[in-house]
């Protein structure tokens, strides 16, 4: 049971070492862009504005006076702003220039940074109401875990991404449908809860599924058969992941039972849901 919902869209880049390893490449290519753009315009002369504002930087450097001997109706930022790149860099028109290329360049990994913490803090809030009700039920036949919830765009079938995931978002679950859901009950004021059953916990290493599944989320049965051709060890974990699936299913259905009434106000029925029902919910579910 999740208290909130974060997504975790693009975050699943694969162990610590290339996730590491491509951001860094990340970073360096995108802090490079400004000075490969700016580097044209590197040499050109001066405008007026320009030459003005070069002029009262190296009268300053020499001893000058600000806003007594030299000045512009401007802030004295801009000024010492040349000071700095004649100091710095030399005198010469490349100079501020490349300054402003350098500064846009070691700018780039904070506003990367501040990005990707805004978009990890786009969180569903469940409903408080429903989450009380959750609470109230007994708990004698089930182990309820109540955290925080992560999705992602992607499988996540290795033990290192998973970990890696679930350290830097503090997740307890991980799925791919949850957060969806939970924006689209709020965009049309819907009360909101997410109950999740585990077949795979954090260290269970799953198939790779996400080679025998396409966007669409059509199973690519010929794949699959020719990967369990290649590497038949892969048919055990096939068949370990049907029968946690299968756990996991009426496990929820079973919960699932107990909870929809009390949200509704009604008595629980003493018959408990068959094996075959908690199929048949997970599959409308």
């Amino acid at each position: 049971m999740t208290s909130r919902v974060s997504t975790a869209a693009g975050r699943v880049w694969g162990p610590g070492l290339r996730r590491r390893l491509l951001l860094l490449g990340l970073l360096a290519t995108l802090s490079a862009l400004p000075i490969l753009f700016l580097m044209p315009l590197f040499g050109a002369p001066f405008e007026r504005d320009q030459g003005l504002y070069g002029v009262i930087a190296r009268g300053w450097l020499q001893g000058s006076v600000p806003y007594r001997d030299l000045w512009d109706n401007k802030g004295p930022v801009l000024f010492l702003w040349y000071m700095a790149a004649f100091k710095l860099l030399g005198e010469g028109v490349v100079a501020p220039r490349l300054l402003a290329a350098l500064g846009t360049a070691a700018a780039v990994p904070f506003v990367l940074c501040s990005a990707v913490r805004h978009s990890g803090d786009d969180a569903v809030e469940c409903d408080p109401t429903l989450m009380s009700q959750a609470r109230a039920l007994p708990r004698s036949r089930f182990s309820v875990v109540e955290g925080v919830g992560a999705a992602s765009d992607a499988f996540v079938s290795g033990v290192d991404a998973k970990s890696e995931l679930a350290l830097e978002l503090a997740a307890t679950v991980v799925d791919m449908e949850s957060y969806w859901i939970g924006r689209a009950a709020a965009a049309f004021n819907i009360p909101f809860l997410s109950v999740r059953a585990i077949s795979d916990p954090l260290t269970a290493r799953l198939p790779p599924l996400e080679r025998f599944i396409d966007a669409e989320g059509r199973m690519n049965w010929r794949r699959l058969a020719s990967h369990c051709v290649t590497k038949p060890r892969a048919i055990v974990g096939l068949l370990s992941l049907a029968r946690d699936a299968h756990r996991a299913s009426a496990n929820l259905a079973s919960y699932a039972f107990d909870l929809l009434p009390a949200i509704a106000g009604v008595e629980t029925a003493t018959q408990r849901p068959s094996k075959a029902v908690g199929r048949v919910l997970e599959e409308r579910r």
